[in-house]
């Protein structure tokens, strides 16, 4: 909690020992990294005129517009968020879906943030690419206080 906090959190919930659904919430924002009954349940606890942004809910009715999808496409991703949206409205919150996608550019406009240090990624440990089963192994533990880098040199 104290390494998460040092990050510049002002309320950390410890998940194993706690229910968010039981602490209260009016959030202006939640993240949704989990999907199924999370992206959901994250309507809960957002704040009226709040939004959740999931990385793991159901696509977001505007993916399809934005991707020119026709019209079977569009009715799918519909019927996959109905729940999410319905959720949505009784909340008065907004959904959306957050679809990442390689960019050059976003990355070079980030490794730039990183090398004058408006960005300060936190490395939990390094592994050389020879080690790649010892890191995915690491990595599958759950326990990673921040990135697991594997070194290509």
């Amino acid at each position: 909690m104290d390494f998460v906090k040092s990050l510049g959190a002002d309320r950390v919930i410890a998940y194993d020992r706690e229910n968010y659904l039981e602490q209260g919430g009016d959030y202006d924002i939640v993240y949704d990294t989990l999907g199924g009954a999370f992206t959901v349940d994250a309507f809960k606890v957002v704040k009226r005129g709040g939004v959740v942004i999931s990385l793991s809910g159901p696509p977001d009715r505007d993916f399809a517009r934005r991707e020119g999808a026709g019209w079977l496409v569009r009715v799918a991703v519909w019927l996959m968020g109905r729940k999410v949206y319905a959720a949505s409205a009784k909340a008065g919150a907004a959904y959306c879906w957050f679809f990442t996608e390689a960019n050059g550019d976003q990355l070079h406009d980030i490794a730039t943030l990183v090398d004058s240090g408006a960005i300060k990624p936190v490395i939990d440990r390094e592994f050389a690419f020879e080690q790649l089963p010892a890191a995915l192994s690491y990595l599958e533990g759950g326990r990673a206080r921040g990135k697991v880098v594997l070194k290509v040199r």
